[in-house]
């Protein structure tokens, strides 16, 4: 069998590792295409181990249709104010996404917003719908379809697909209209909610949970029978670590003294965090005042995309480590990451991905809700995931953040139900102990062979 993945950019082939690795053992000739022009450094190195290591993976660069420019004033239109439904949660994207939009459109467009009548406008699902029968009128792109046809995969897979300016979006409207089964695995707990829309509704999409499912159908009109619940892919390899490294062993190794108790701090994304240094020096500065933390030794782990904001960082109880960042995409970065949550007391940050990674880790979290970062924390609907969670410490300030550490340094771990319970109806809705890259595996070939494929989940639901 025959299957392609289509990937916006080659990080986020960190995802499909597993999947894809699974696929080649059984046998299956799998391609990689991806895309992103300007690839930062080091973000594709993932792809180019598996390439290495595994028999029967070729991997090659995205086609760019040649009138994308003229198609993306449309579909990034279509971004923007769907954001300004009344169903959506997050009306103050809409303006983030406008300056993907052609000047003169987005003119109009913002000049609409400042009213309360421009703004039903723009958010109704009439006029939004009426946009998207434009992409009825444009005609898959001649070159993807020949391609798609001299290579004659038995499917498509497209990731993220729901993102700006997806070029991957063309190879599932080829493979549509030549009859070629299409998947869209929805990556990221926050991409319904934060990266645009469905231009194209893919035959299946796959989603971690039932709240994502919940957003797919209620936000982009994905039809629920086509929607399949497989668990959160990208934390797939975190259920099969185990540390590499005693507690003072790890110390050595990031450079603390080894009687130090540990406080993990996950910086965010730029997009949420920006420059979190001021932030974090004063909450250092709070701990480091209480006695019962007084000897904890905070320990920073940059955020990959926004590492230089530290590089003239220097505080008594702050180190930072490592210190560019890392992405974690091969099995070194992986244990190294496993091994830094496992020896913290417990992690504290505003709203990151990496709450999840330290749930299924079991260690205690803790969020400080603050004015500064209140628009990236309640303000962003994929933070409401967490708190529905109810697995964080929420603190309002500084002082309640170090009470809560000094209470989990006395071994008081008040949420630990509600995080494990988390991370199974979150993460792994179908099963502590079943893979989600043999589940996406699964799913992949048996819409490749044209099942039915939620009727073979159920089956398999019930027989385990």
């Amino acid at each position: 069998m025959k299957i392609l993945f289509v990937l916006h950019h080659a990080g986020a082939f960190r995802s499909f590792d597993a999947v894809i690795r699974h696929l080649c053992c059984a046998d299956h000739e799998v391609t990689v295409l991806y895309g992103s022009k300007k690839e930062l450094a080091g973000i594709d190195r993932g792809l180019k181990v598996c390439a290495q290591e595994v028999t029967g993976l070729k991997v090659g660069r995205l086609l760019t249709r040649k009138s994308f420019a003229r198609l993306t004033n449309t579909r990034e239109l279509i971004n923007c104010i769907g954001y300004l439904n009344p169903r959506h949660p997050n009306p103050q994207l809409a303006k983030r996404y406008g300056f993907t939009v052609i000047r003169p459109i987005w003119k109009v467009a913002r000049s609409m917003m400042k009213n309360a009548i421009g703004r039903r406008i723009l958010g109704s699902d009439w006029f939004q719908k009426t946009l998207k029968q434009a992409e009825r009128f444009i005609p898959p792109d001649r070159a993807i379809c020949d391609w798609l046809r001299a290579q004659a995969p038995s499917i498509v897979v497209a990731s993220p697909f729901i993102f700006s300016l997806s070029e991957e979006l063309e190879y599932v409207k080829a493979a549509k209209s030549l009859k070629i089964p299409t998947l869209v695995p929805v990556l990221s707990w926050d991409n319904l909610t934060t990266k645009g829309t469905f231009h194209i509704i893919p035959d299946v999409t796959l989603v971690w949970n039932e709240a994502l499912a919940e957003e797919a159908v209620r936000l982009h009109a994905v039809p629920r029978k086509a929607i399949v619940e497989t668990g959160a892919l990208p934390f797939d390899f975190w259920f099969g670590m185990r540390p590499s490294l005693d507690r003072a062993s790890f110390c050595r190794r990031i450079g603390v003294p080894p009687e130090s108790r540990v406080l993990l701090y996950l910086c965010s994304s730029p997009y949420i965090g920006r420059d979190e240094v001021p932030f974090v020096l004063e909450f250092a500065r709070v701990l480091h005042q209480r006695p019962e933390t007084r000897s904890v030794r905070l320990l920073v782990r940059p955020h990959p995309l926004n590492a230089s904001i530290w590089d003239e960082v220097a505080a008594e109880n702050i180190t930072i480590w490592p210190k560019k960042g890392e992405f974690v995409d091969v099995p070194e970065a992986k244990q190294s990451y496993y091994d830094t949550i496992h020896h913290a007391a417990a992690a504290v940050g505003l709203n990151t991905s990496a709450f999840l990674e330290t749930a299924i880790v079991d260690r205690p979290c803790i969020t400080i809700l603050t004015e500064r970062y209140a628009s990236k924390q309640k303000g962003l609907a994929h933070f409401q995931h967490l708190l529905d969670g109810d697995f964080l410490q929420v603190a309002r300030g500084f002082s309640e953040a170090v009470a809560f550490v000094a209470d989990i340094l006395k071994g008081e771990d008040i949420k630990a139900p509600q995080r494990r319970r988390f991370v199974e109806n979150f993460i792994r809705p179908r099963g502590l102990d079943k893979p989600v890259h043999e589940i996406t595996a699964r799913v992949i070939e048996g819409i490749a062979k044209g099942e039915d494929v939620r009727r073979v989940m159920l089956d398999e639901a019930v027989k385990s």
